[in-house]
């Protein structure tokens, strides 16, 4: 109802009057279709004042404007590129908007605007001014409905919430004569999170506040397994909460660091791979703890995603926010509003519960699809956020045109595979993180525990360097044919640099001047087995005496091969397979090899300075 009054008897608190500042070059925006309607909070209906729908002939402009911000209970900014550089709102708006503020009661949001951000936020009372309303500066959409229509419902959306009178009146109220709030941490549907202080113990803390009355039963639940999931050493401690009246709230310790996903909005090829998988291995723990059975009974679904994983400095020791839900989670999916809801809390729910509410579900593995989500989001870095993204918003349009998704709906947006959103991610890495990922429960792990061993074993880096070794090799070997191009290629690099090899073949009477023929080939199934010891060497971690290379060892000392002729061989594996291997990340592969293969060639250098003699080894050489 654009530019008309409430209808009388409609609501039981008269309408609150949110004032809207803009420029030309934000008039798109005010006039997108349903801008202008009358928005609608729990309690509360609210007018839009906007002075093209609001003014009328004869109104003295600067005092109508004046008096209108005064009697407001919020105001929006449609930060442009050229809000700034209105005279008017410069010298008339902002001034009285200034004065207004200072009643703690006003509220005060803005809209980011691409073209203006080299004006966000240049005021002086920016201490007074709110979250803007969206996280990424808004621009024109495209051609067709679809695209304006979904930037109205999210910018109202965002501030219905921004005008939520309980979040306030806490905010006024500060929480606790112990506690004072600073800023605004994060938001979401059900509660918002603030940087506070607490002035008895002299530390910081965050305050996380239920968003209205209707959500306080289900967030004192979640605060009470909260604190029972808050024992264990990877999750945020709790310290106090108020439960009994309105607003509810929690009080939890506070550690400075960078959540996940805004780690990878500097790291946009994904986390360090050993980080990532010790995320995952840490916050499988954290699950199964969650589920540990005692007389309080088990804290189930924790609302685990990347944007509640806090990494801590220096070490970024992942940590977790100790909120869960332990409420019927069809229920709640049921009530879930394409408009008001963001795609994120969809795309991070366990498909079963989309697509089999009414069966029961064994939390254990429905959890499995949250470290999914983690793991393929801290390993795939930006392009699997865009990749979850995709994939949530078709998900949403599905689910606002029906009640209930399906298997079919999870199969028609598949997940690009981790290898292709970064190429030195491990297969068998890459096949875990799938599995995860499986919308059907029964094709997951089965159950957490074995899901944490996985990745524990991951987390080593010999375990990481192994498989990448192990999948390259794979690769060269797979077929004969490929497999001749890559022993023919390292003969011919090893003989045109290294004497010493050269000089042991042609006293054995190959020829050096062409790679091939019967003998050579016998020859490259030698040479297979020798770096397949290698492999072994390190894969065993082999220390004794003697090594699996010793036999090995033996052989080549009666041919006379030198150190160096052993360090030739490791610098030329490492060329040929980068030339010949083209699937993998070569500075990875690279590393991979290299380090894979230099213990095994430390042994064979230091047999190099032992006599000859009574030596019983098999060569690596063709004999006649």
């Amino acid at each position: 109802m654009s530019g008309a009054e409430t209808p009388p008897g409609s609501d039981p608190r008269p309408p609150g009057q949110i004032f809207i500042s803009y420029s030309a070059s934000e008039r798109w925006l005010v006039d997108l279709p349903g801008f202008r309607d009358d928005l609608v909070t729990p309690g509360r209906r609210w007018r839009l004042w906007i002075d093209e729908d609001w003014l009328r002939g004869g109104d003295r402009l600067v005092e109508r404007i004046r008096s209108e911000i005064g009697r407001s209970d919020a105001a929006v900014l449609l930060c442009g590129a050229s809000f700034f550089g209105s005279e008017f709102i410069r010298n008339i708006e902002l001034p009285a908007i200034r004065e207004r503020a200072a009643d703690l009661r006003f509220r005060l949001n803005w809209v980011p605007i691409a073209g203006g951000e080299s004006w966000w936020p240049s005021f002086e009372f920016r201490d007074r001014l709110g979250l803007a309303l969206l996280r990424e500066p808004v621009s024109q959409p495209g051609p067709g409905v679809h695209g304006a229509e979904a930037l109205v419902l999210r910018l109202r959306a965002a501030l219905a919430d921004a005008v939520d009178d309980d979040l306030h009146a806490a905010r006024r109220s500060n929480i606790d004569a112990g506690y004072s709030l600073q800023a605004l941490l994060a938001e979401n549907a059900n509660s918002r999170i603030w940087l506070g202080s607490d002035t008895t113990l002299g530390r910081q803390v965050t305050v996380t506040v239920a968003a209205r009355p209707e959500v306080e039963p289900r967030f004192a639940r979640m605060v009470q397994a909260g604190a029972r999931l808050a024992r264990h050493p990877s999750v945020l401690g709790i310290h106090r909460a108020q439960l009994e009246r309105s607003p509810f709230w929690c009080v939890r310790q506070y550690v400075p660091g960078q959540t996940i996903r805004e780690r990878l909005q500097v790291d946009r090829d994904g986390l360090p791979m050993p980080l990532a998988l010790r995320v995952v291995a840490t916050m499988a723990n954290v699950l199964r703890f969650a589920h540990f059975r005692d007389d309080e009974g088990p804290a189930v679904l924790t609302r685990l995603r990347s944007s509640n994983v806090i990494l801590q400095p220096p070490f970024d020791v992942p940590t977790m926010t100790p909120f869960v839900s332990i409420g019927d989670p069809a229920a709640e999916l049921r009530s879930f509003d394409p408009v008001v809801h963001r795609a994120e809390d969809l795309v991070h729910v366990p498909p079963e519960y989309l697509w089999k509410p009414k069966e029961g579900t064994n939390p254990q593995i429905a959890e499995q699809y949250l470290l999914g989500m983690l793991a393929y989001e801290s390993i795939g870095g930006a392009a699997a956020q865009a990749a979850l993204d995709a994939r949530a918003n078709m998900l949403r349009q599905r689910l606002a045109v029906r009640p209930r998704l399906s298997l079919t709906d999870f199969k028609d947006a598949p997940l690009p595979g981790l290898v292709e959103l970064r190429r030195h991610c491990p297969q068998v890495v890459a096949d875990a993180v799938h599995r995860l990922l499986q919308p059907q429960p029964k094709a997951r792990f089965a159950d957490l525990q074995a899901v944490e061993r996985q990745f524990q074993k991951f987390g080593q880096l010999r375990s990481l360097d192994l498989a990448l070794v192990r999948e390259s090799w794979r690769r060269l070997t797979a077929e004969p044919k490929g497999a001749a191009a890559f022993f023919a290629a390292f003969y011919e690099r090893l003989l045109s640099v290294c004497a010493t090899s050269r000089r042991v073949f042609q006293a054995r009477l190959f020829d050096t001047t062409r790679i091939d023929g019967t003998r050579w080939r016998a020859q490259w199934s030698v040479v297979r087995e020798a770096i397949l010891l290698l492999i072994v060497h390190y894969e065993v971690d082999d220390e004794s005496m003697p090594t699996l290379l010793d036999r090995l060892a033996a052989g080549h000392r009666k041919l006379g091969v030198t150190a160096e002729a052993y360090r030739n061989f490791g610098t030329v594996l490492v060329e040929t397979v980068l030339a010949c291997d083209r699937a993998g990340d070569p500075d990875a592969l690279a590393d991979a090899w290299q380090c894979v293969v230099q213990p095994g060639l430390t042994v064979l250098q230091a047999s190099a300075a032992l006599p000859p003699e009574n030596d019983e080894g098999r060569s690596v050489i063709v004999e006649e």
